[in-house]
């Protein structure tokens, strides 16, 4: 997996007494300088990257060193949505293709860490997929023959965001005001939640930009599409011309999750996040 050697430096500065086993993959020469495919790289030994303007530096992944970066670097580093063996790897992107064959949004898979293979020629390890990939079945089963079928796959779906589609023109039905506080409660709920939530919609969801608000109905089939959203909860009752947005969302995608919020609890926001990651996390084609 390549992570910036200053990153990664980084974490042995801040994580002096748990960053062990940071393994180089490939051999690399740096002014003269050789590092060894296998080597245990130290601290002194990404100084000297980081002062030679060396960028990225391809390690063996390993599930606690990956922890460590989405704990210090959460956005470029997103923790794993789940992690399988290869029979259910292989059933569950074989799953997304046959979904995706039903209906125009096609979903795939993110890796994450990297996926390691054999090369049949010479024995050596190779890297059969690399992290942040789009995986779908058929590169899978391209790669099938090659691939460790003992190591466990870390994933991330392709979608991810969740869209708040509200309605806050003026003259839409009811009182305005209302409707706004109503609104910014849904939008406050979800991306600033207190400190003493304790629900976390899905490992890799990060709420400050997972979060999407759409007031304009005629861009909510655009944002569906560019956000790769998998979540679109309506605010409240909607005119004639934000069913229409929906229907049209509907069309494009029959497995759509859409969930209904009228009004938020604010002294029971726990509630409401519970029911968020339940519709989120859920699959409407296993209903």
């Amino acid at each position: 997996m390549k992570v910036p050697a200053d990153k990664l430096l980084h974490l042995f500065k801040t994580h002096k007494n748990a960053v062990s086993g940071v393994y180089l993959f490939g051999d690399v020469v740096i002014k003269g300088k050789h590092f060894r495919s296998g080597d245990s790289l130290r601290e002194e030994d990404l100084r000297f990257m980081v002062e030679k303007n060396y960028g990225e530096v391809e390690i063996l992944y390993r599930d606690k060193i990956y922890s460590l970066l989405w704990e210090e670097f959460p956005g470029e580093f997103r923790k794993p949505y789940r992690t399988m063996d290869y029979i259910s790897m292989d059933r569950h992107l074989e799953t997304l293709q046959s979904i995706s064959m039903q209906t125009r949004r096609k979903r795939n898979t993110l890796v994450v860490g990297d996926f390691y293979g054999y090369d049949s020629a010479s024995g050596k390890r190779i890297i059969a997929a690399t992290h942040g990939e789009m995986m779908d079945y058929k590169k899978w089963t391209s790669m099938r023959r090659s691939i460790d079928k003992d190591q466990h796959f870390s994933y991330r779906n392709s979608e991810c965001a969740i869209i708040l589609f509200v309605n806050m023109t003026p003259d839409a039905d009811g009182n305005y005001v209302e409707r706004f506080k109503k609104n910014m409660d849904l939008v406050a709920a979800m991306v600033t939640p207190k400190r003493d939530m304790n629900v976390i919609i899905a490992p890799d969801f990060i709420p400050t930009e997972d979060v999407v608000s759409v007031n304009d109905p005629g861009r909510l089939l655009d944002v569906y599409r560019e956000t790769s959203a998998r979540l679109i909860i309506i605010g409240e009752s909607l005119s004639e011309s934000y069913r229409d947005s929906l229907l049209k969302v509907k069309q494009y995608d029959k497995y759509v999750r859409i969930m209904v919020v009228p009004s938020i609890d604010t002294t029971n926001l726990n509630h409401f996040l519970s029911q968020v990651k339940l519709v989120y996390n859920s699959n409407r084609w296993e209903e």
